[in-house]
């Protein structure tokens, strides 16, 4: 018994410890550095994961095997590690650099065959191993992947190095290599220095984006004419240095003959911006030269060279200058298409690279009287003066077709004599568009001045074509937007009136600083009648309310059936007066309106000055006069059909009440109650109108309803009563078909809806209901009850009043109820609604209703 709880308790300690050591073998395997742990004899008796992962080499491959063959996978063959060195079992150490802290190596390297050959960066430790009584068991090693440190490490070295623009080493590096080949065996050592000609030129001109291009094409350059073991550095902002070790005077020259043929093909590649280089080389034959003297030799043979070859350099650089200059000047003008813009930029650069101290810009327009001139650009001191120039300097200039001098004080004149200011031509292609104006001191332009000048000209003269092309056609599409604008308003116009009012407002709002007159003909007295006008007096439109086209201007325009513009009325021949003198009016333009192909009218606009009508604002008064000829034709067909539509309705209407002799009259009568009523509520003139025309035709719908249920003497059955009721929804389906107004057609389909709700033919109610057939509803049901019908007699009107202010609130609408019975008593006698009017005279002076 006791020998199997000592045999349970063992198994116990057993399952206990290889627990333990299962868990322990998973933390090891989740440690992300490599773990190795050898016994005293240099075997492997721990492998994780991470070092699996590092090496290919499995777990179950390593254990128990010795002979250093752990350090195979990492570099190639078996060697000692940090853990074999700290037992004491390894050799010198071969892989990287050790140091010993207290009883923990620690080392640095790289092992070749690391990651399947990618090789691997790492810092690694190892520790000895010891039991309880401290005896030693062997050792543990880590190893940890630093290769991303390594990366970022070199990152930074290169940074420090090397120039970020161009690549190549930097002078702090060139001056580190220059004390070490001082002190090295590198001789006969070599120097090739090269600048860059005109890099501040091209930084000032175009910018500092193209300079950088020209330093990394140089960087480039450079860099595939040397060899590995040579030095190329840039050494400042536009210097290089090429440093040749155990290279003598010959190699050296040839390397710089190199470096030159490299630059003509890398300018073959970039037609138009050329890199030139100027090169000066020096050789050390041993260390007697110190290599900063070596240094300098070199350098001053760069700038001899520059010396040797001074004529030409300054004449290709003038060109890469003026071609630098140009190139600029046509990006920059090029960069926007409005019109000021490009005038001003165009304007800002040539003060800038000429030094002029002010200058112009002008646009000539040709006209129907010549042309003329819009300054787009004046800068400096003085401009004004070179605004708007005298039309003599402009036409010698257009005369020459090429650049003027003149004296910009008095503006006279002298041919080709270099004078303080001067003129060119803008050209697109060949014709004049403008003239640029420039500023400076006497004798200043020269003849190259003045012929870059006239190329800059050339420049602008294309980007002011483009700009001007925009701002025509951005005017037509705004000139368009307005019209279709207008169209759209005069189209939903119902009224002439209406009409007159939307063209004033559109002209008044495109043609600025105008006034503005519409007048139709009339026929029976041939007289032009002012229907409509904006910006007159009363005085003034009183005076020329009508006139006689006959030996005027006007009538030149019927005549003719054209547009007629006068500039200045003062200066015009007898023929281009108008009808009536005025003081105020000294320019107009006069357009035919047109309808059905003859003219009915004319649309006028005037300017208190003198003034040259844009062909924009003709063409704007042209297609006005045009639509409103087409809106009033379109209006006064319309208003014929609507009228002879009403005239068939109230036909219609007239004869449905001459079905029944009890019901004659009756719509007129309603019809006059209604709009007395509409008054005491002080609506709208339209509104009663509408009213009005709504209850003549209010009971149309009953033409539809058979005369046996009309006549009908006595009670109408439950059917039959379903028959009236339809009369209101064909009313409405009548007076809709006759073209009438939809208050009207609203109006007559709900007459009989109740304001509490429940009335025929949709139960509306309240506010729902509209107001017109409120008042026809009160109407109609006073009139209904005050006259006799074939089925009841008549009631007293005082009576009927007693159920209007009992039905008000229920049937009728309170405030409608109380309107209508303010109507009068002399009203209702005149209305001729029959008897009872002293009743009802008496008890509205009385009711409640109308307090």
């Amino acid at each position: 018994m006791k020998l199997k709880k000592r045999t349970e308790k063992t198994n116990r300690k057993k399952d206990g410890s290889n627990l333990r050591l299962t868990l322990l073998e998973k933390v090891v395997d989740s440690i992300p550095d490599g773990i190795l742990a050898v016994d005293c004899e240099g075997k492997a008796f721990v492998w994780n994961r991470a070092a699996e992962e590092m090496t290919g080499l499995s777990k179950q491959e390593l254990p128990g095997r010795g002979e250093c063959a752990y350090a195979a996978p990492f570099y190639g063959k078996p060697g000692s590690s940090l853990v074999d060195i700290l037992l004491g079992r390894g050799r010198e150490w071969e892989h990287g650099k050790i140091e010993q802290k207290g009883r923990v190596l620690v080392g640095e390297g790289f092992a070749p065959y690391g990651y399947g050959g990618r090789g691997l960066h790492f810092w690694a430790f190892a520790a000895p191993i010891y039991d309880e009584a401290g005896n030693l068991l062997g050792a543990v090693q880590s190893v940890r992947d630093i290769g991303e440190r390594k990366q970022m490490e070199e990152g930074l070295r290169l940074l420090g190095i090397r120039d970020s623009l161009t690549g190549l080493y930097n002078r702090s590096y060139f001056e580190e290599e220059m004390l070490r080949l001082e002190k090295g065996r590198g001789y006969p050592v070599s120097l090739i220095l090269c600048d860059i000609d005109g890099l501040k030129s091209v930084n000032d001109s175009l910018g500092h984006i193209r300079g950088d291009e020209l330093l990394r094409r140089t960087g480039k350059v450079i860099a595939g004419c040397v060899r590995g073991s040579d030095l190329a550095a840039r050494v400042g902002g536009d210097e290089f240095v090429v440093v040749l070790p155990q290279t003598d005077r010959e190699a050296a020259n040839e390397v710089a003959r190199r470096i030159v043929q490299a630059v003509a093909e890398d300018n073959a590649g970039h037609p138009g911006f050329h890199l030139s280089i100027s090169l000066g080389t020096a050789t050390a034959e041993d260390a007697s030269c110190p290599l900063i003297h070596l240094y300098k030799i070199a350098d001053e043979a760069m700038y001899s060279s520059k010396r040797a070859c001074k004529d030409q350099m300054q004449y290709a650089r003038g060109k890469l200058d003026g071609m630098a200059i140009s190139l600029a000047f046509s990006q920059k003008v090029h960069e926007t298409l409005d019109v000021e813009e490009v005038a001003r930029w165009g304007l800002e650069m040539v003060l800038d690279v000429t030094g002029a101290v002010s200058g112009a810009v002008e646009i000539l327009q040709e006209g129907q009287e010549g042309w003329t001139s819009e300054t787009v650009a004046a800068l400096g001191p003085g401009s004004e003066v070179l605004a708007n120039l005298d039309k003599e300097v402009v036409d010698a200039v257009r005369r020459e077709g090429r650049a003027v001098h003149f004296d910009s004080c008095c503006q006279t004149v002298t041919a080709y004599e270099s004078r303080s200011a001067v003129a060119v031509p803008i050209t697109a292609d060949g014709p004049m568009i403008g003239v640029l104006t420039v500023k400076g001191q006497p004798g200043y332009f020269s003849e190259n001045l003045v012929a870059f000048l006239t190329d800059l000209g050339g420049i602008l003269g294309h980007a002011l074509h483009n700009a001007n092309i925009y701002r025509q056609q951005k005017k037509k599409a705004f000139l368009m937007e307005k019209l279709i604008g207008l169209r759209w308003k005069m189209a939903c116009a119902q009224e002439e009136k209406t009409a007159f009012k939307v063209i004033m407002a559109g002209v008044e709002e495109f043609i600025s600083s105008s006034w503005c007159v519409l007048r139709l003909l009339d026929k029976k007295t041939g007289e032009l009648v002012m229907v409509s006008s904006s910006g007159l007096s009363e005085a003034l439109t009183n005076k020329i309310s009508r006139v006689r086209p006959e030996g005027n201007l006007l009538g030149l325009v019927i005549q003719e059936k054209k547009v007629i513009s006068v500039n200045d009325l003062d200066a015009a021949a007898t023929g281009l007066k108008l009808p009536y003198y005025c003081s105020e009016m000294k320019a107009f333009v006069v357009a035919p309106v047109f309808a059905g192909g003859d003219i009915i009218g004319t649309l006028k606009i005037y300017s208190p000055i003198p003034r040259l009508w844009s062909e924009d604002e003709i063409s704007f008064l042209t297609a006005v006069a045009e639509m409103l000829g087409l809106t009033l034709a379109d209006l006064r067909l319309h208003a014929s059909l609507r009228q002879q539509s009403l005239k068939i309705v109230l036909s219609l209407s007239a004869a449905q009440e001459h079905r029944d002799k009890y019901t004659r009259g009756h719509a007129e009568r309603v019809a006059r109650l209604a709009v007395a009523c509409a008054r005491a509520l002080d609506m709208a003139q339209e509104q009663q109108e509408h009213l009005l025309l709504a209850a003549m035709v209010h009971d149309i719908g009953k033409i539809g309803v058979a005369d046996t249920i009309i006549l009908k003497p006595g009670h109408l059955d439950q059917a039959e009563w379903e028959e009236v009721k339809k009369h209101p929804v064909m009313g409405a389906d009548i007076v809709k078909e006759g073209d009438l107004p939809e208050a009207v057609v609203l109006a007559v389909r709900h007459h009989h809806e109740d304001w509490s709700g429940g009335g025929y033919p949709d139960s509306l109610a309240g506010e729902e209901i509209p107001l017109l057939a409120r008042i026809i509803r009160v109407a109609d049901t006073y009139d209904a009850m005050i006259t006799d019908r074939p089925y009841r007699r008549r009631i007293m009107a005082a009576e009927a009043i007693e159920l209007l202010r009992r039905g008000a609130g229920r049937q009728f609408d309170p405030r409608v109820v109380k309107a209508f019975l303010q109507i009068s008593a002399i009203e209702m006698e005149e209305i001729g609604v029959g008897g009872g009017f002293l009743l009802y005279r008496d008890f509205i002076q009385r009711d409640s209703l109308t307090k």
